[in-house]
């Protein structure tokens, strides 16, 4: 799987990042940019990153300094960067910009809005689901395997050691977690809560 790099100093939006990116991506955490350099320069343990997403504002170490050793390290500088922060100042952005961060997201960012910044880094840089996309998945409901077009798929919600899945014409309740089938789908599904997995093609607005 391809690995991600989230570095931020807010565990709270750090284990949310985690939650949306797993179980697709290999998923790294560092608390400041000191602790990141520290896991991006012993690659024998823990590889190379695909994608670095940074907070700017952090103790030891902040986003900026991160960025520049980053970029300014020739086995490093072909990594995209996201960069989070609190601080609406146009300074920054461009400070960010020069620097060569791919994309900048302004706290409290939206669902949605991260979702667009992954898409693109995809796009870009070819940071794709590890995962062969397929038509259909089977799951065991109840005495049978049923077979269900992943894209009549709306959503899927845990419910104990089952899960429904909801489809634009029926809903399945299968004996399996919510993980295995995340981990069946294609990209176009991501983890928006702990019990819930959601087709973005079947959303049709974000609210609040």
């Amino acid at each position: 799987r391809p690995t991600i790099l989230v570095v931020e100093d807010n565990y709270s939006l750090r284990d949310y990042i985690a939650t949306i990116l797993t179980p697709h991506y290999h998923i790294l955490t560092a608390e400041n940019g000191q602790i990141a350099l520290d896991i991006l320069q012993n690659e024998a343990l823990h590889g190379t990153p695909n994608l670095i997403i940074s907070d700017i504002m952090m103790p030891v170490m902040d986003g900026y300094q991160l960025l520049e050793e980053v970029k300014t390290t020739n086995k490093f500088s072909h990594l995209p960067v996201i960069m989070l922060t609190a601080r609406a100042d146009i300074q920054d952005k461009l400070k960010a910009l020069r620097i060569g961060v791919d994309d900048y997201l302004l706290k409290p960012f939206s669902f949605e809005r991260f979702l667009k910044a992954i898409s693109k880094i995809q796009r870009l840089s070819k940071v794709d689901n590890p995962i062969v996309h397929q038509k259909d998945i089977f799951v065991r409901t109840k005495s049978i395997i049923q077979k269900i077009k992943i894209a009549e798929i709306n959503y899927i919600e845990a419910k104990g050691d089952f899960v429904l899945i909801c489809t634009k014409s029926n809903r399945h309740i299968a004996n399996s977690s919510l993980a295995d089938i995340l981990q069946r789908l294609g990209s176009s599904f991501v983890r928006s809560h702990k019990s819930f997995v959601v087709n973005i093609n079947a959303i049709d607005k974000i609210d609040g």
